[in-house]
């Protein structure tokens, strides 16, 4: 690890002043490879087109920091225990050997039928409280599904409709703050809220196109959600026409 700036250096970037290129500087941090994981993400379906091209598309951490979840192009989820990454990264003494020979396997997989949109952790989640441990996906022409991070197993499913009658997919997901709720982003600039505990076809429309207030078109393409106690009722979405509210 290279040596923090000089204070002389530190004082020259100053937020008033655009510093001159004589005084760019680049800190170099060395950052050591504890594991690693590539054969795990070969191809889990017989469609030859998308072993050629499976690559990550997310990953984020368990809220009990215990575990790893990714979603990849083969529409599956992966979760990974940490305690494997570290008792890999003490067998391995050097970033080297990890490179050579050292992969951490899933501990669980999960599979959606279709192309993976969204995920996320329930974010209360604790691996010493089972009934914690899940997490909700969506995924091409298909409902929410609340999977259980032990088994594997769909607990319960969510779903919504257009006009016709017709099953459609939530584009983006998320908890509100309490996580009494979960919150779908879908098209023509509608979101739907359903209660967790009534798992179904049963769901609030919030219609942002047409609402006074706010005027968002498109696609709802992301959700995020204040951890804020004082701002716990609100929330953020985005869509993919380059608009936020």
């Amino acid at each position: 690890m290279t040596d923090e700036p000089s204070m002389d250096c530190a004082d020259s970037f100053s937020s008033t002043a655009v510093p001159s290129s004589s005084y760019m500087m680049t800190t170099m941090i060395k950052l050591d490879l504890l594991a690693k994981s590539k054969s795990e993400f070969t191809i889990e379906h017989s469609n030859a087109d998308l072993s050629m091209n499976n690559y990550l598309k997310g990953c984020k951490w368990s809220p009990d920091g215990t575990c790893i979840l990714t979603s990849s192009n083969d529409s599956v989820l992966r979760l990974f225990d940490t305690n494997d990454i570290f008792n890999l990264s003490n067998e391995k003494s050097h970033t080297q050997e990890i490179e050579e020979s050292g992969e951490i396997k899933a501990s669980l997989k999960l599979y959606e039928p279709e192309l993976i949109y969204d995920f996320e952790w329930y974010p209360f989640m604790n691996s010493n409280d089972p009934i914690s441990a899940c997490l909700i996906a969506s995924s091409k022409s298909n409902q929410i599904h609340l999977f259980d991070a032990y088994t594997g197993e769909i607990r319960c499913s969510y779903k919504a409709f257009n006009h016709l009658e017709e099953l459609i997919p939530a584009f983006s997901i998320g908890f509100n703050s309490t996580c009494s709720h979960i919150y779908g982003g879908y098209q023509n600039s509608t979101i739907k809220i359903f209660d967790i505990s009534r798992p179904g076809k049963n769901y609030e429309d919030v219609k942002l196109e047409n609402n006074n207030d706010y005027h968002l078109k498109g696609i709802i393409s992301f959700l995020a959600f204040s951890s804020s106690t004082t701002t716990s009722r609100l929330y953020a979405a985005g869509t993919y026409l380059r608009e936020i509210g």
